[in-house]
């Protein structure tokens, strides 16, 4: 049997170690989450490394173990996003009653995250880290389409989404409408982001509603809980 003070050191350097691991990836999580407003606030692109580490109050060189470099942390800051946005999403499915009120509360609170963004952000995402652009993009497109038809088809089936039309021809027209949003046409600069995805979209989810569906987004809109101002 081995001496207790040998056995109690181990411990104690296992416990030493577990603590240090655990206690950077608190210290990651913390990054991105802090890296993610940054980026959110001015850009991805005048958000350096050497501003993250001051303001997260620690050296390079601790950012860097952490990081191999900037474009991994762009690539974490993205899913952070889209795993906040998929929580999100699951809580107003959970306190709605029908897919218009999930679709509308969804466009309101994206209007509401719009206004807080850089107008660079996208841009600045696809031109300096476009394969962090592309893998969020194919990422979208392999479970958006699937997710979206069983949601028209119950939708449906509840008397909200027109019978007459193809789900999954609409699931795949939004699709493309938000990725036409997100590439930028340049046909749609001169007009201000929130316009373009209030035109969108409202075009789009008037025109697969019924009667039934119509109200909903009527009555959503007349309460003032779409975020405009009436």
């Amino acid at each position: 049997m081995r001496p207790s003070s040998e056995f109690d050191g181990e411990q104690v350097h296992i416990v030493l170690c577990f603590t240090e691991r655990a206690d950077r990836m608190e210290l990651k999580d913390r990054v991105i989450a802090t890296t993610t407003d940054l980026f959110i606030e001015t850009g991805i692109k005048g958000v350096t490394m050497d501003i993250i580490a001051e303001t997260m109050g620690i050296s390079k060189r601790t950012l860097y173990e952490i990081f191999s470099d900037k474009n991994q942390l762009v690539d974490d800051c993205l899913t952070y996003i889209m795993k906040q946005n998929e929580i999100r999403l699951n809580e107003i499915r959970l306190k709605s009653t029908n897919i218009i009120e999930v679709m509308m509360m969804s466009y309101t609170e994206g209007k509401a995250k719009l206004r807080k963004c850089n107008k660079n952000f996208m841009s600045d995402l696809k031109r300096f880290h476009p394969q962090v652009f592309q893998r969020i993009k194919d990422q979208r497109e392999r479970t958006f389409k699937e997710d979206m038809i069983v949601e028209l088809d119950k939708g449906i089936m509840d008397g909200y989404i027109r019978p007459d039309l193809n789900t999954e021809i609409m699931a795949i027209l939004l699709r493309e409408q938000i990725d036409l949003i997100d590439d930028g046409l340049p046909e749609l600069h001169k007009f201000p982001m929130q316009e373009i995805v209030k035109t969108a979209f409202m075009s789009f989810i008037r025109g697969i509603s019924t009667e039934k569906g119509l109200k909903i987004i009527d009555d959503f809109i007349k309460n003032g809980k779409d975020g405009d101002h009436h």
